[in-house]
């Protein structure tokens, strides 16, 4: 029997599962799951980060006409990582860090220049000791022309740049003198 709430798919209970797969935790508690290799691990009590090998693999495994194998090292799905990191990462987000988004101002009017306007906008992440944390923000505007591209430092201590993903380098994060609020 499947439950839906409008088109959000909300699978039955199952003991021991949670849904959505990564529930927040509270700040006080330093239980976390890797994201990547899906080892249980616990951060120091002062929420820095410490050498603690995560050994993965960077693609989920995918179906072939026989088999099921991971298309980053091409091994069978149920060997170990082909990827070797210092640390866990985990992508749980607290809480307070969701209550702080801002809304844009509304125009004051037709001939205000926001009415016309929009706006994209392309975010970058990294993984820090409290989860995934803003690292660089690039926007375009309407014409495709750069309006602002931003990289700066994050709230907690970075853990991995993820820069297969991000693009971005320990180097360029901490080359950095900003921080989100002197861009936003």
């Amino acid at each position: 029997m499947r439950y839906t709430t409008d088109f959000l798919f909300i699978p039955p209970p199952i003991s021991g599962l949670t849904f959505p797969p990564t529930p927040e935790l509270p700040f006080t508690d330093t239980r976390r799951r890797c994201v990547r290799c899906h080892a249980p691990y616990r951060l120091p009590i002062d929420g820095r980060k410490r050498v603690d090998f995560c050994i993965h693999h960077t693609e989920p495994a995918v179906y072939s006409s026989d088999r099921r194998f991971h298309p980053c090292c091409g091994r069978p799905q149920g060997v170990a990582g082909c990827q070797h990191s210092e640390n866990h990462v985990t992508d749980t987000m607290l809480e307070s860090v969701l209550l702080e988004f801002k809304a844009t101002p509304k125009p004051t009017g037709p001939s205000d220049s926001r009415s016309n306007a929009f706006y994209a906008l392309d975010c970058e992440f990294v993984y820090t000791t409290v989860g995934k944390e803003a690292a660089r923000i690039t926007v375009v505007d309407s014409y495709g022309n750069e309006v602002m591209d931003c990289v700066f430092r994050q709230e907690h201590e970075l853990v991995d740049p993820n820069t297969r993903y991000s693009g971005l380098t320990v180097e360029d994060i901490e080359s950095s003198d900003k921080t989100l609020s002197d861009v936003s």
